[in-house]
């Protein structure tokens, strides 16, 4: 029997009434941001190694790695983006050794992270059914 998926985890849990006081906005996943690649800026890591980066991450289980496009926004310029969520509650996967493993595969792809933070489960839940802006479908 295969593990249920971090949104089938989340949604389960926002219908409990087991999680009185939690509701779909608290940050409680930790979401990895990438340095982005954008053609006006030299030092911004290269697409290609972006791709290899998020091809590889979408491959472990416990992770949801997307990208979004935002080049409609500098005309002339491309700049897409990448980041990694690992939810907080995948029973089957350590959160501190995805994160581990996360950065690591930074290093070897050759792509800096940005920023680590927290977001949401409705953050998952959108990105999860591409409902974030500038989605790219891979």
């Amino acid at each position: 029997m295969n593990s249920p998926t971090a949104t089938e985890l989340i949604e389960a849990r926002l219908s409990s009434s087991s999680t009185a006081g939690r509701n779909e906005h608290d940050l409680v996943h930790t979401e990895v941001e990438f340095v982005c690649h954008n053609t006006e800026y030299p030092s911004s890591t290269p697409l290609q190694r972006q791709i290899n980066l998020h091809q590889e991450l979408s491959k472990v289980p416990g992770l949801l790695s997307y990208r979004q496009d935002f080049s409609h926004y500098e005309p002339g310029h491309r700049q897409v983006s990448h980041a990694v969520i690992i939810p907080d509650m995948h029973p089957n996967h350590n959160h501190d050794e995805l994160l581990a493993m996360v950065k690591k595969k930074a290093r070897e792809h050759g792509v800096d992270i940005d920023l680590v933070d927290k977001v949401s489960d409705r953050k998952v839940l959108d990105v999860n059914q591409g409902n974030v802006e500038g989605y790219i479908k891979s």
